[in-house]
């Protein structure tokens, strides 16, 4: 691991850079390849006389066609990078592009797929489907054909004409996942898409993104609290600090797809999730006194 200030320990973990760039920012050899960069972000929220500093200074860039992961603690501000990305919050300092144009508002070749469904209680699966593509000027034999091609693909083409209610929690998401990829958006965004979801139906999922990834050769970012799910799903992990938000380090994932259950068993796959634990226990100690004195309670 590369520290600021510090010599390098490349042989312990390669895969894993802090710095040198303010904001934990690695660059690419060659800036036209990035095709998400925010430089400098920061954003302050304000409730009355009161305002929390969210983000601060936050650097990073991802690669077309690429897969990140971001990964923090609660409130670190991982979903607001998202929403800055997507145009829905716009920064206070710095700047936002994706594929080379700068990021003012909403776009139609970003994509957001949230944790919560989102789904209309009223229309059927087929209906939420074609409701997603509505904004877009498209022939609606077209909608239609994408609509099709995206509930095969999910597997909800027997269940198109079936309402949320009676669709299970893991099918819901499916559909909200169709309604986003139907729009065949050039970056997509996923906030904590299966945190609600049992495991096994997290697990199909993540290897339905994945497979959507290598079929589509589409540029992802996924912001997530499970560790295993971003080494799972990730080219590159990004490491969050909190209070205010920054990248702290970034973590390169080492692993070739498809990733199966049984890489969760290596002894590789453990380290590197122990050193993202490590990496995210440290930056929480610094703003958390219980964590630090747990901490210390373990070292000693």
């Amino acid at each position: 691991m590369t520290e600021v200030g510090q010599t390098s320990d490349s042989a312990a973990h390669p895969g894993v850079h802090r710095g040198p760039t303010a904001g934990g920012e690695t660059q690419d050899e060659d800036p036209a390849l990035n095709y998400v960069e925010l430089r400098g972000v920061g954003k302050t929220f304000t409730h009355g006389r009161q305002s929390r500093q969210i983000l601060d200074d936050v650097n990073f860039t991802v690669r077309e066609g690429e897969f990140c992961a971001i990964v923090g603690a609660s409130g670190c501000g991982k979903s607001s990078i998202l929403r800055v990305i997507d145009g829905l919050l716009q920064p206070d300092t710095g700047s936002v592009r994706v594929n080379g144009r700068d990021i003012t508002g909403p776009s139609e070749d970003i994509g957001l797929v949230f944790q919560q469904f989102n789904l209309l209680p009223w229309k059927t699966v087929q209906q939420n489907i074609m409701f997603g593509l509505d904004s877009l000027k498209l022939p609606k034999a077209v909608k239609r054909e994408r609509c099709q091609h995206w509930m095969s693909v999910v597997g909800l083409v027997e269940w198109s004409g079936h309402y949320p209610h009676q669709l299970s929690g893991g099918m819901q998401q499916r559909v909200s996942l169709a309604r986003t990829m139907a729009r065949e958006p050039s970056l997509v965004l996923m906030d904590e898409p299966f945190g609600a979801l049992d495991a096994l139906t997290r697990r199909f999922l993540q290897q339905e993104v994945v497979r959507l990834w290598q079929e589509g050769k589409r540029t992802g970012i996924l912001v997530t609290h499970d560790i295993e799910e971003s080494l799972l799903l990730a080219d590159r992990v990004f490491v969050m600090s909190a209070n205010p938000g920054r990248i702290a380090a970034t973590v390169e994932v080492p692993f070739t797809h498809p990733r199966d259950d049984a890489l969760q068993a290596t002894a590789e796959f453990s380290e590197m999730k122990e050193h993202i634990w490590h990496l995210l226990t440290t930056e929480i100690s610094k703003t958390s006194s219980y964590v630090r004195t747990r901490s210390d309670m373990h070292a000693g």
